[in-house]
């Protein structure tokens, strides 16, 4: 059966087909993570899958640490199971149809690297903070190309000034309200001279803060 034949490959730790043209257009199925609880590296980015992810995602939460999915057909929501991937430190998600809220990743602690642009995603932004807070490990936040909506929450401007966050991308979303109003210039420069990344363009109903220069 199906079932065993996945069972007596238990033990594989990475899968890598990117770029193989891989035509899955019902999804990938439910038991490769059902079946699979060792994997820790899933590359099956650049590929002709579609379908939602699956819920049983959250039987590799022990292992799985990178997961890259970008450049697929991927539909529907993301499922909530997504959020109990612990260990999780890579999810890259970028260019699909994917749609709905982000669910809810608080207990992704280990999650450094957040890419699910290009996507039809909605809702508010996440929370992000620093300093032992939600997702406090993370370095790379691209939500750019989507349908985000609301203001940007302060937690989420702190991370940035405070340096937790080294790339933030916005653009292109319907944001709103005034782009990080506490927010100087000196805060924005690295202290260490690291390259960071802060894009907000094309958000129409956005407001600069006080110290930017109006034309």
């Amino acid at each position: 059966s199906t079932q065993s034949t996945w069972g007596a490959s238990g033990n594989i730790r990475v899968i890598s087909l990117p770029g193989n043209n891989l035509h899955c257009p019902r999804g990938l199925p439910e038991e490769l993570f059902a079946c699979l609880p060792r994997l820790e590296r899933v590359r099956l980015d650049h590929n002709n899958i579609g379908g939602q992810l699956p819920g049983s995602i959250a039987r590799a939460a022990p292992s799985l640490h990178e997961l890259y999915l970008h450049n697929n057909n991927l539909t529907g929501s993301l499922p909530r199971q997504l959020g109990s991937l612990f260990v999780l430190e890579v999810l890259s998600l970028h260019n699909n149809m994917l749609t709905g809220p982000l669910p809810d990743l608080a207990r992704c602690a280990a999650l450094r690297y957040l890419d699910v642009s290009w996507n039809f995603l909605d809702g508010p932004l996440p929370a992000v903070g620093c300093c032992g807070g939600y997702l406090s490990a993370l370095k790379v936040l691209n939500l750019a190309n989507n349908r985000f909506a609301g203001q940007l929450p302060p937690m989420l401007a702190h991370s940035y000034v405070a340096g937790q966050l080294q790339t933030l991308a916005l653009d292109n979303n319907q944001l709103s309200g005034c782009v990080f109003d506490t927010m100087n210039p000196q805060a924005v420069t690295s202290p260490h001279g690291h390259r960071r990344v802060f894009s907000i363009s094309n958000n129409s109903q956005l407001s600069l803060p006080c110290w930017m220069p109006r034309t």
